[in-house]
């Protein structure tokens, strides 16, 4: 493990820094890239990479969808949400992300135990 020399103790982002208060870093990470309403997936928040939040996307009922993702041109990385209808193409929300009928017969069938 490397260790920052004393005229620049702090590591930011994988640089050693100079400066006599430690810099916070926000980070954040969208498992399904971003506004992407056929894919389930979460959205992590770091702080100095220590993990502050997990949201997972999720129905609100069969039609609409709570997506979480990175907020875009923000001072920081920050997690935002938006509700979303399922478009015409994907139109039922199920188990956090939009599907159509063909596609959700399929999970349904891999949820079955036998």
């Amino acid at each position: 493990m490397y260790r920052c020399p004393a005229g620049a103790p702090f590591c930011v982002d994988g640089a050693c820094v100079n400066t006599t208060t430690p810099i916070n870093v926000h980070r954040c990470q969208d498992l399904d890239t971003g506004k992407n309403l056929g894919e389930r997936g979460y959205t992590k928040s770091y702080l100095n990479d220590a993990l502050i939040s997990t949201e997972r996307d999720e129905c609100i009922d069969d039609r609409n969808l709570l997506e979480y993702y990175c907020a875009p041109n923000s001072p920081m990385p920050v997690v935002s949400s938006s509700v979303f209808t399922c478009p015409t193409e994907l139109p039922i929300c199920y188990d956090g992300r939009c599907m159509n009928s063909t596609t959700l017969d399929e999970v349904l069938e891999d949820e079955v135990p036998f």
